[in-house]
């Protein structure tokens, strides 16, 4: 997550806003891990897992460095997963003027092109997903393609 501004605890503020925003969204069977050291995060879990949401903290343990030996199409893809490459070739197949042109018109193109009927949460991660690799960009309530 790339923060805008830096402060004391302005990361552990995001964090505890998309918890509570996916315990929202999410269906009451998915789990959720906060991959910190931070030891403050563990009433916010606790209270999580009081009210009926599996929640718990893992350390994180740095590791060296992986490279990035992927091929030039994947390697812009975060993870690099199978679902941002079919959005990838579908949004490219598409044509310009056919395209989603909204945000909310985009996340009900990831929704259908990828069998995400009632997973909110997943659609969110996609299109998030097309956001950090730079092949869409947020300008105001439209939506910019880099193809």
């Amino acid at each position: 997550m790339k923060l805008k501004a830096t402060s004391p605890d302005n990361l552990d503020f995001h964090i505890s806003y998309y918890l509570g925003k996916f315990d929202a969204l999410a269906d009451s069977d998915v789990k959720f891990v906060v991959v910190s050291n931070d030891t403050g995060f563990d009433p916010l879990i606790m209270h999580l897992n009081e009210n009926g949401r599996f929640c718990e903290r893992q350390k994180f343990k740095a590791k060296a460095p992986v490279v990035n030996q992927l091929s030039p199409i994947k390697k812009d893809l975060p993870l690099s997963d199978e679902r941002q490459l079919k959005l990838v070739k579908r949004l490219k197949s598409t044509e310009d003027s056919k395209r989603p042109k909204t945000e909310k018109a985009l996340k009900g193109f990831v929704k259908s092109h990828l069998g995400l009927n009632s997973d909110n949460v997943g659609v969110q991660r996609e299109f998030s997903k097309l956001i950090k690799s730079n092949i869409v960009k947020v300008e105001g309530k439209n939506i910019k393609y880099q193809l």
